[in-house]
């Protein structure tokens, strides 16, 4: 048996789904979409939920063991280095599967990084970057979304409350699927109610670690079925049983397609910079932090109560599995809740929305196995070297001269030896042509250099010149950090 979101069932399926999601069309057997998993890897083995409502099980079963050399993506490693397939229960409404602990790639970054100069508000894009590796520790994740039958009894049994979608933006269901609507992921919701939710069923809204290593797995993948755009994948939100053509490393559906979700992490502009920090590199009056204050005032959001809780913002996640928006539980008044309306580009200020839902997670019970993750993380160098010079990773976005010198000031990379601080802004001479850092920074820019903005004449083209760009100190841009090589190394 493959791992299942809900019972065998006999469908008719046409169009678009049949001709990219199953073999023929027309009328096929029972649950044809699990046949096609069962040609692929094996994946953990959970009872339908039809057939067990009982209490969840966390025995291990010996007839799930596999030999050490055939440990693969969905399985854990034991103490005793044998390997399991991954243990599941039936939290009553999903099955939850367990995530072996380990450590993985976390963050990416762009191919390019084109900045954006005095056509927008300055808001920080790749709050992501840059690539670090991150440990979790062993957990249980919903196998999909929560769906709307879920979250109904929950409103029933007066542990949750209803949602509301934003004016103009409801949550309906194609005609197509209207026999499914039950089985369609919860949206309009929260991040207040979400985390209800989850802990009405004995559980908690994921981390954003969690969600991202449940999705990517320790290979490094860009999406979660692979590194490669998938363009024959519905876009959208789908019923749950559905979701399983996206199958991310562990077998978990729907992390890359369908609704962007909610995780537990309060959203941080800088978080993929934070560990290489030793202190703050923004200025309180600095361009991220005006613009957000105006956007702040256009929302009608009074400055004495962003600190309440139905105002906290939080990550939101979705699609390339780093990608990561800032969501915030905005009051019901509020609109819009789209950055895209009002005026109000670039800012990503998702509230409760027709396009994001949420799935739960839930430590490891008293009785679980902890289980290894049974594949090493490929390793994720923290700077580049290019001749004389280290180029760190990581990029400071929409900064100003004052911030981004504080940025390289702040940054502390160890790589070989004790030595990790040094790092400041390069000089335009050297990244003149033929200098050796000239084709090291992703271009187009501009970037911050100590003595001034300089850009790249071709985004494309590594080979391509740089050439200075006459901007104010204050216009927000980019920075990127050198230091001269170690003499030990």
């Amino acid at each position: 048996m493959t791992l299942l979101s809900r019972g065998p069932s006999r469908r008719c399926h046409g169009g678009v789904l049949a001709a990219t999601l199953f073999v023929g069309a027309g009328c096929s057997g029972p649950s044809p979409q699990h046949e096609h998993l069962d040609r692929a890897i094996p994946a953990p083995t959970p009872r339908p939920l039809e057939e067990d409502a009982g209490e969840p099980s966390s025995a291990v079963d010996p007839s799930a063991a596999v030999d050490a050399a055939a440990c693969g993506p969905m399985t854990g490693r034991r103490g005793d280095g044998s390997c399991v397939t991954l243990k599941t229960y039936d939290a009553g409404y999903v099955q939850r599967v367990q995530i072996p602990s380990g450590e993985f790639v976390m963050g990416d970054i762009p191919r390019l990084y084109n900045v954006l100069v005095g056509t927008t508000p300055p808001y920080v894009r790749w709050s992501a970057n840059p690539p670090r590796l991150s440990s979790v520790e062993s957990f249980f994740i919903d196998l999909h979304e929560v769906t709307k039958k879920a979250y109904a009894a929950c409103v029933a049994e007066g542990r949750c409350t209803p949602t509301q979608c934003p004016e103009g933006e409801p949550a309906s269901v194609p005609e197509r699927f209207a026999g499914m609507a039950d089985l369609f992921p919860q949206a309009c919701v929260s991040h207040a109610q979400a985390q209800a939710f989850c802990e009405a069923r004995g559980g908690r809204l994921p981390t954003e670690a969690e969600w991202e290593y449940a999705a990517r797995g320790v290979d490094g993948r860009t999406f979660p079925w692979g590194n490669e755009v998938n363009d024959e994948l519905p876009q959208g939100p789908l019923p749950t049983n559905l979701t399983h053509v996206d199958r991310g490393y562990f077998g978990i559906f729907g992390m890359g397609i369908g609704v962007m979700e909610w995780v537990a992490d309060a959203y941080d502009d800088d978080a993929g910079l934070r560990r290489f920090l030793a202190g703050e590199f923004r200025s309180k009056t600095g361009p991220v932090a005006v613009a957000r204050r105006e956007h702040d005032a256009k929302l009608g959001v009074a400055e004495e109560a962003k600190g309440s809780p139905d105002l906290r913002r939080h990550v939101v996640k979705y699609g390339r599995v780093a990608n990561r928006r800032l969501g915030v539980d905005l009051p019901r008044a509020a609109a819009p809740r789209e950055s895209s309306r009002g005026g109000l580009a670039p800012w990503s200020s998702i509230g409760p929305s027709s396009r994001v839902g949420f799935r739960c997670a839930s430590d490891l019970r008293a009785s679980d196995e902890v289980l290894t993750v049974p594949a090493v993380a490929p390793t994720v160098p923290g700077t580049k070297r290019i001749g004389a010079f280290e180029i760190f990773g990581g990029v400071a976005d929409a900064v100003n001269l004052a911030e981004a010198r504080a940025f390289c000031r702040e940054l502390r990379v160890p790589e070989a030896g004790d030595r990790n601080d040094g790092f400041r802004l390069p000089m335009r001479s050297e990244l003149a042509p033929g200098s050796g850092l000239s084709s090291g920074f992703a271009g187009p820019g501009p970037f911050w250099t100590l003595d001034g903005a300089i850009k790249k004449t071709e985004a494309y083209d590594p080979s391509a010149p740089w050439v200075s760009v006459d901007l104010p100190e204050g216009t927000p841009l980019a920075a990127r950090c050198i230091r001269n090589e170690s003499p030990s190394r």
